[in-house]
């Protein structure tokens, strides 16, 4: 791996999962040799895969379906070292824990601060296969990067952010939902909250979901770059239809046109259906017009 982009969201919902999909598309489109990670998700939105792509009698395993979507918008086959854990709640205080794609019933029955650090070591190997075998990783967090009663224990944001900076240029993106108010206070705070060895990683803001004249936008974004040093680099407008799972446990968009990789015996080009093919190819044009090529070039170094 010789570089990483790192998307982080302001809180859960806030698009993470849309602007990783998008810019792996972006990427691939490029030419670029692009792979999804995701250390750990929270969803109920989960789908089946062999839990080694590479052996036909593999048994079947879960991933998130947000990374499922990723890795084909990246045109990889998914894996499970896309997505190496996933918590699937099972209640308000407990979730059932899957990892490699597996139930670990063990782990399951742990609690969070307990178990963090086996988990951590399972998705960093997960993490170092992936950037042994490709040369850009687009990773997405999860949650916030800035929830500080939890950063010791945040190999999902933060110790990511770090693994990839270990083997390449790390620059990340901090996008927030701007339909919910108080985008400029979520953006500025979370900048101040995270820990001063990955602010100088953070490439600019995003805001999402944006509805109504982006005029009036102004002059926030320019006071908040004056305070934080960090520009604002696009504006992507609300999309009810873009049909990708929401991260981290929030419920459901209406979901994508179904891929059947699932299946043994099905290759990645019968996965990728005309109707996911248009919608990663619309995603990656929204960030094209919306971030500029400009920008997504300087961030991909190409």
């Amino acid at each position: 791996m010789k570089r990483a982009v790192m998307v982080w969201g302001a809180s859960s919902g806030a698009g993470k999962s849309l602007l990783a999909t998008a810019l792996c598309r972006w990427a691939v489109r490029q030419g670029l040799d692009v792979a999804p990670f995701k250390a750990q998700n929270m969803s109920h939105n989960a789908r089946a895969i062999p839990v080694d792509p590479d052996d036909p009698d593999s048994l079947l395993g879960e991933i998130s379906a947000a990374q499922y979507y990723q890795a084909l918008a990246a045109r990889v086959v998914p894996r499970v070292d896309h997505n190496p854990v996933l918590l699937k709640p099972e209640c308000d205080t407990h979730s059932q824990v899957v990892v490699h794609g597996r139930v670990d019933a063990a782990l399951s029955a742990q609690p969070w601060r307990q178990r963090s650090a086996t988990l951590a070591a399972v998705a960093r190997a997960s993490f170092e296969r992936l950037a042994v075998r490709h040369e850009l990783l687009v990773i997405e967090g999860a949650g916030s990067p800035a929830e500080i009663n939890l950063a010791p224990q945040d190999y999902v944001n933060l110790g990511t952010a770090r693994w990839a900076r270990e083997h390449g240029v790390l620059r990340a993106l901090l996008v927030v939902d701007v339909d919910r108010g108080g985008a400029f206070a979520h953006l500025h705070g979370t900048w101040a909250l995270l820990p001063e060895d990955l602010r100088p990683a953070l490439a600019g803001f995003v805001l999402n979901k944006f509805r109504g004249d982006a005029a009036l936008l102004a002059p926030g974004p320019e006071q908040l770059q004056a305070m934080t040093g960090v520009p604002l680099l696009g504006v992507l407008p609300m999309r009810r239809d873009h049909g990708l799972p929401e991260e981290d446990g929030l419920d459901a968009a209406t979901p994508l046109p179904h891929a059947r990789l699932a299946a043994r015996g099905d290759s990645l080009d019968q996965a990728l259906e005309p109707g996911l093919e248009q919608s990663f190819d619309g995603l990656a044009d929204l960030v094209d017009h919306h971030l500029g090529v400009a920008t997504l070039r300087a961030l991909f170094a190409c």
